[in-house]
């Protein structure tokens, strides 16, 4: 994020007083001359300048995307001697972090994340929202602030299953992971619970159904252009936040992203998220949108991701995924996968189809989101022109659909698991001392 910017001599680069982009200046060649106050000093290589107007988010306790990063100079830069600076915006900074927080201790940040004054016990359940290997989602309510209830979605997994299937640490993982993200596109944990049996994870409540459930329909598959564009860049938004932090999903699937009341994307079951430095070696997804270097082991990153966000744009706009045909094993759709030869119908727009195989591109090291832009090569594609993502992070773009919800507690969009059991009343076997420490970090 730091560009390299070349100053003349007799240059004011800020003047105390005057508003200037908030900026960090790192002094590459020649020579600046600091002022602050009564205080004057000769900067030279090594040396840098601005650092406080980095910290203007802490101060303002602002950090929306549409907050202006204009501000005050506290100081006075002037060139002395043609200068050569790294130059390191406020701007750049909220791209990679959150600069309300910048200079709070990480483990601060992850406990402020996870923090809520809800009781397991004052949770009243309602319905199954989802159900899957290990466990339930439960509409659940607890009262809030003025006696109002407020609705959540309560995750609640067996540990004895989670552990006789290897999946304990993942488990865990999927928590710390959630507990260090917070963006309108992606699932918010609220808190987080266990007791001898279960671990809880306590989530914001996205009432809407699946995408899955707006892109194939009984009357139709695949969605407009215009609607396929909308809900591409809110996943493709979720996901560049989540890159930019390391974090791979690796499960991307229109199952997989929920519609919120406004209409809006949420990504959400990040069991197969990972903090990624290079690359990592688990084969894991689903078969439909699995990129060719995850099928054949040779490692991946987030570019894998930006695959299968090619392939759900595919699906959105065709209601057909590229590579699968009616009947076909598995291994056949490997094996189509890997030549990765597919045709985009001619009904796709020109702008679409170019972004589908900037992303549907067998190398990864070629595909769009791994090249020297990186995220914003993939929120700069022309598809996205008329997509103001600022407008878009605040949810002030009028979504496609609006969802039909009667009340807080309206599970109407979900499928009915009324005829299961709950799974809290199911007895378990009891965990050893060695399993149950796998649960410590919960």
């Amino acid at each position: 994020m730091i560009t390299t910017k070349k100053f003349k001599k007799g240059t004011k680069i800020t003047e105390v007083g005057s508003p200037t982009d908030a900026a960090l200046y790192l002094v590459r060649s020649g020579k600046i001359q600091m002022t602050k106050g009564s205080d004057k000093q000769v900067l030279e290589g090594g040396a840098y300048a601005g650092a406080e107007h980095l910290l203007a988010d802490v101060k303002s306790g602002k950090n929306g995307p549409g907050d202006s990063t204009k501000i005050k100079s506290e100081i006075t830069l002037e060139v002395a001697e043609d200068a050569v600076c790294g130059v390191l915006t406020l701007a750049s900074c909220r791209k990679v972090i959150n600069t309300k927080y910048l200079g709070t201790p990480h483990k601060e940040l992850v406990a402020e994340a996870v923090k809520s004054d809800i009781k397991y016990q004052d949770l009243k359940k309602h319905t199954i929202l989802g159900a899957g290997t290990f466990g339930q989602v439960w509409l659940v309510s607890a009262e809030g602030s003025g006696g109002k209830r407020e609705a959540y979605a309560l995750k609640v997994q067996s540990k004895s299953e989670l552990v006789k299937d290897g999946q304990a640490k993942a488990v865990v993982n999927e928590k710390n992971i959630m507990a260090k993200l917070s963006h309108p596109f992606l699932i918010r944990l609220v808190t987080t619970y266990k007791d001898e049996k279960f671990v809880y994870m306590l989530l914001g409540l996205v009432q809407g159904g699946e995408l899955y459930s707006v892109i194939h329909t009984s009357r139709r598959h695949g969605v407009p252009d215009k609607s396929a564009k909308f809900y591409s860049a809110c996943v493709a938004e979720g996901l560049a936040y989540m890159h930019r932090r390391g974090y791979v999903y690796r499960d991307l699937k229109p199952e997989n992203v929920l519609i919120n009341a406004k209409g809006y994307c949420v990504i959400v079951d990040f069991g197969f998220a990972k903090y990624v430095k290079d690359k990592t070696y688990t084969l894991c997804g689903t078969p439909l949108y699995l990129p060719p270097e995850v099928i054949l082991n040779r490692g991946h990153n987030w570019a894998a991701d930006h695959w299968s966000l090619g392939v759900m744009i595919f699906e959105m706009i065709t209601g057909e995924t590229p590579f699968y045909e009616e009947g076909m094993e598995q291994m056949d759709l490997f094996r189509a996968i890997v030549r990765c030869k597919y045709t985009v119908p001619r009904k796709v727009s020109a702008q679409a189809s170019s972004l589908i195989h900037a992303f549907v591109t067998k190398d990864p090291y070629h595909r769009l989101g791994s090249l020297k832009g990186g995220e914003d090569d993939v929120l700069n594609h022309p598809w996205f022109e008329s997509i103001d993502f600022e407008e878009l992070r605040q949810e002030k773009i009028a979504a496609p659909f609006v969802p039909k919800i009667k009340d807080p507690l309206d599970a109407s969009n979900f499928d009915d698991w009324s005829h299961l059991e709950d799974k809290a009343k199911k007895k378990y076997p009891k965990l050893t001392p060695e399993q149950e420490k796998i649960f410590d970090e919960f």
